[in-house]
């Protein structure tokens, strides 16, 4: 009978190995900064963002270890020793499993009583298992050590994250240090996005296709590096988060478009430009997305309508979630019933749950959270006003930043109703949300500081 694996505890040795790899780490961190800061200032804050990620994922692995007593990342990593036993103990089937589907019948006979078998539930979904792949690697590198690798994911996905603000930085350079406590020191952002998840790897992915889409689309220099790298991280995101990929996608074409319209001289055709493009982009990604339902399995467009409303309520169970949940009541699985629901949704997805919400100490710091974020957003509409609605039109940055946060609450605030996977799934979408606005106070203010009044299409 095939017995699953569960890592559930570490040894001192653990610990040590962890002390190790975090001194070293940041010992690489201050020397970085010491060498860029004095000719890039934003360099200033590496060592520190570094230290935070860090932080952020030994956190979130000792929450799940000693508070959790089990969960998703100690699933993940379980999964990851048994692939690292494979691999000692017959090399070949593991990298048969790294690169090829994972079926019930190699799951029993491939593992055995000395690898042991990974949690079952977990070979079901393709985007499990490639979580367990990218985790079994770490597992080889550290020999087994949950608490080293979490370091190291959490390590690896920081570079993702410090080339995002390399980028925003280069764009707009004033707003360096606020830009590095929306992506570094936001809580949830480097406690959820640091561990070994689903998470952690999509955040990393996301970074990293703005990035390369940035520079083949807007600096130009679409070499054939920068093609496979945009390529590589894109598919990385399909296998991990494929609804992730499908809503960054319109954002991005308006960013990378935007330029282009502009120089359209004919008013009329400017302004029906961008919107038209955007149609078809939309209609042609929907094609797309229909004609390979069968490839994308529980995210094809047959199912996704019907999972919507069926997860929604299936998550409201107190007896298999407890009673950390909320209804933004029930839908018909159709798009008409979807769209009655967006502004429930998108409400919850971005400031839910509220503080007298919280029925777990991990819920309620979420909600104090979700509190600072909501009047930070009131303060903003009371301050910018009509600004709000008229400077995404001039700035893509601006319109990508606001649509990529208000698909993703949008998608996460209709298929959750269960706190503790809301405060998780909205991390993607919160730094971009914070940076919105940061970035429209910026362009307000310089502005009025330069007397310049809007400039509307004429």
């Amino acid at each position: 009978m095939a017995k699953e694996y569960y890592f559930l505890s570490l040894a001192p040795i653990d610990y040590a190995l962890s002390g190790i790899i975090i001194i070293l780490l940041m010992i690489y961190g201050l020397i970085i900064q010491s060498q860029k800061k004095e000719s890039l200032i934003h360099y200033s804050y590496f060592a520190k963002g570094l230290f935070v990620k860090i932080f952020g994922g030994v956190a979130f692995g000792m929450v799940y270890l000693y508070y959790y007593k089990g969960g998703d990342t100690i699933d993940y990593y379980s999964g990851a020793t048994c692939m690292k036993n494979l691999f000692y103990y017959n090399p070949e089937r593991f990298f048969e499993l790294m690169i090829f589907k994972i079926t019930p019948e190699k799951y029993f006979s491939y593992f055995n009583n000395h690898t042991y078998w990974p949690p079952y539930h977990l070979i079901t979904k393709t985007e499990n298992f490639n979580v367990i792949r990218i985790a079994s690697v770490l597992a080889i590198l550290t020999g087994g050590n949950f608490l080293t690798s979490t370091i190291l994911m959490s390590f690896f996905s920081y570079f993702g994250i410090w080339r995002l603000y390399n980028l925003f930085v280069q764009l707009f350079p004033d707003l360096y240090k606020q830009f590095a406590w929306a992506l570094f020191y936001t809580p949830s952002f480097f406690f959820w996005g640091s561990g070994i998840m689903k998470d952690t790897i999509s955040i990393f992915s996301i970074s990293l296709v703005i990035v390369y889409a940035h520079r083949i689309f807007m600096e130009r220099s679409g070499s054939f590096s920068t093609i496979m790298w945009m390529i590589l991280f894109s598919l990385l995101l399909l296998r991990i988060k494929p609804y992730l990929f499908l809503a960054l996608m319109p954002g991005l074409i308006i960013w990378f478009t935007f330029e282009r319209v502009q120089r359209i001289r004919i008013w009329f055709f400017r302004i029906m430009a961008l919107p038209l493009a955007l149609s078809i982009m939309v209609m042609l990604m929907l094609v797309v997305y229909i004609r390979s339902s069968t490839n994308l399995g529980y995210y094809s467009a047959d199912r996704v309508l019907n999972q919507a409303s069926i997860i929604q309520q299936d998550l409201l169970r107190e007896d298999a979630y407890g009673k950390n949940n909320f209804n933004i009541g029930t839908f018909e699985p159709t798009i008409p019933g979807i769209l009655k629901k967006a502004p429930a949704a998108i409400n919850a997805g971005l400031f839910r749950p509220y503080i007298w919400e919280a029925r777990s100490p991990v819920v309620l710091i979420s909600g104090l959270e979700n509190l600072a974020l909501l009047l930070f957003t009131l303060y903003s509409l009371a301050k910018l006003r009509f600004r709000l609605f008229t400077e995404p039109f001039r700035n893509p940055i601006l319109s990508f930043c606001l649509i990529f946060s208000i698909l993703i609450a949008f998608i996460i605030g209709l298929t959750t109703a269960n706190f503790g996977a809301l405060v998780r799934y909205k991390i993607q979408m919160l730094p971009f949300f914070i940076i919105f606005f940061m970035i429209l106070n910026h362009i307000v203010i310089k502005k009025k500081q330069a007397n310049i009044q809007p400039q509307y299409f004429h």
